[in-house]
């Protein structure tokens, strides 16, 4: 069964690329391809890759604009799993490929309850393809000297889509199927980020302070679509046939997040650290009034082997340091508000309906607050480091 299912298999591979620049700019561009035979009969892989970069600058660097996107392109053939291979070494190697006595031409035994493989794997044709679009870009401009302006904007989109169609047979003790089956599905997943942010960075003396503020939203929706039919007629590759075993559903999901968030950082003569942020966050995945969460933190450090008055020099860093600050979390589900049922036929064969979420309607985001205090020592030109 090795020698039927197993082959010599081919794989092709292509790439080029393009890039240059200048003082002021650069680009690139990249293409490749990719064709994989399986070593699997009825399996293969084929794949496109495009990449475009760049970045420029104007105004003596003042104004700063760059782009990356890259769009994936891929298809696969293949009704394979994990016990793919287990199967093939556990069939009989006595049992016939073809058998003209079987109603479908196959060769079965009785002896274990396992399919051909190379019925099974020929009958059941499973295809999927898949496109993905990732873009990022973003603009920075100094407003002012040591005052700059950043925007960033993420896009992706991705697309899938499977088919799995059986024809008929007649495996024996393995199973049978007297009507084809046709089972399909498509999803769809759209996510954007934007995020504006004013940085300020200034040294005066022994003093450096740096700053930022900014402003980030982000949304997700996902879209799926099943349908599945289970009596076609032969020779017949789109779903139809009887409507009573059709079935189909659909899904659609959202979600949203925006945050506000600022920092402080001073240092003073690199001996005293001190640094502080905040952030507030609202969710679509809590109800109004319980959507919005702020996450405060701050911190202090003290660069003691940088006074005066310390006189070991075997001490490279010695510092002691304090911290405390909260972070907040939202639960996995998308909509923990809302109380969720599903329908079921499992109940005695009956169609029922289960509850398969509680909702509650007054959880909001979790904070978990932290502190700590520690030191960090260096010594003997940093070949011993102690850190508590």
């Amino acid at each position: 069964w090795q020698e039927v299912m197993l082959r010599t298999a081919m794989t092709y591979k292509a790439n080029a690329n393009i890039s240059g620049g200048s003082k002021t700019g650069s680009y690139s561009a990249s293409a490749s391809y990719l064709n994989k035979e399986g070593i699997l009969r009825n399996t293969s892989h084929e794949s496109y890759n495009i990449r475009l970069k760049s970045d420029y600058s104007f105004l003596d660097n003042r104004l700063v604009i760059g782009e990356s996107l890259i769009v994936r392109l891929s298809k696969g053939e293949g009704n394979i799993n994990q016990d793919t291979m287990g199967e093939i070494l556990r069939f009989p190697s006595v049992v016939p490929v073809f058998d003209p006595t079987n109603s479908t031409g196959w060769g079965t035994s009785a002896d274990i309850n396992l399919p051909n493989p190379y019925a099974y794997y020929s009958t059941v044709n499973k295809n999927n393809e898949k496109t993905q679009i990732f873009l990022n870009a973003y603009l920075q401009a100094e407003i002012i000297k040591g005052l700059k302006y950043k925007l960033n904007l993420g896009l992706r989109k991705d697309h899938n889509r499977s088919r799995t169609y059986t024809g008929i047979y007649d495996l024996g003790s393995a199973g049978k199927n007297d009507a084809p089956d046709l089972s399909e599905g498509s999803s769809d997943y759209e996510s954007w980020v934007l995020e504006n942010t004013l940085n300020y960075d200034k040294v005066f003396g022994k003093h450096n302070i740096s700053a930022l503020v900014g402003y980030s939203a982000q949304k997700d929706k996902s879209y799926g679509l099943n349908g599945s039919n289970t009596d076609i007629p032969e020779f017949i590759y789109t779903m139809t046939g009887n409507v009573k075993t059709m079935t189909a559903s659909s899904s659609l999901k959202e979600l949203t997040l925006v945050s506000l968030f600022g920092r402080v950082m001073y240092t003073y003569d690199d001996r005293y650290l001190f640094s502080a942020s905040i952030r507030r966050d609202g969710s679509s995945r809590f109800r109004s009034g319980h959507q919005y969460g702020a996450f405060p933190s701050a911190s202090i450090g003290w660069n003691i082997n940088r006074e005066k008055w310390f006189k070991a020099d075997w001490v490279d860093v010695l510092k002691l340091r304090a911290s405390y600050g909260s972070v907040g979390n939202i639960p996995y589900s998308k909509y923990p508000q809302y109380g969720l049922y599903s329908v079921s036929s499992n109940y005695n064969g009956i169609p029922a309906i289960l509850i398969s979420q509680v909702g509650n309607k007054d959880l909001t985001w979790e904070q978990t607050y932290t502190a700590g205090v520690g030191i960090d020592a260096n010594f003997f030109n940093n070949r011993l480091r102690f850190v508590f």
